[in-house]
């Protein structure tokens, strides 16, 4: 078994990170890593396992508007692809967390104006 630099270790760690942040899924990043770096499956999880502490040291430093907005840009871009896809059932589910992340809880005006006002 061939021996790795720290450098090399760091590299392909952050490019793992990378990768991770443009949305590809941990079994593709397994994969990905195992076949461009020549790695064992174990190796490639251990890498994987630094990059998800990574994350979530930055999700712990941002602000919860970025964080928000970036969740709200992921899925309507999920919603678009399955309804692109056809999976139709993928795209209501989306379209539905998106109203619950933005529009459910909001405060309702009232009318005092209606017809059935009674104040």
């Amino acid at each position: 078994m061939a021996t790795t630099s720290r450098a090399e270790r760091k590299r392909r760690r952050m490019d793992a990170l990378q990768q991770m942040k443009n949305g590809r899924s941990r079994g593709d990043l397994i994969d990905y890593l195992v076949s461009n770096y020549d790695l064992s499956r174990r190796s490639a999880m251990s890498d994987l396992s630094w990059a998800d502490k990574e994350l979530i040291k930055a999700w712990e430093t941002a602000d919860n508007k970025e964080v928000m907005g970036w969740m709200l840009n992921r899925v309507q871009r999920l919603g678009f692809l399955a309804e692109q896809n056809g999976q139709y059932a993928s795209a209501v589910g989306a379209y539905r967390l998106l109203w619950e992340m933005t529009l459910k809880d909001r405060p309702q005006k009232k009318n005092p104006y209606h017809g059935n006002y009674k104040g």
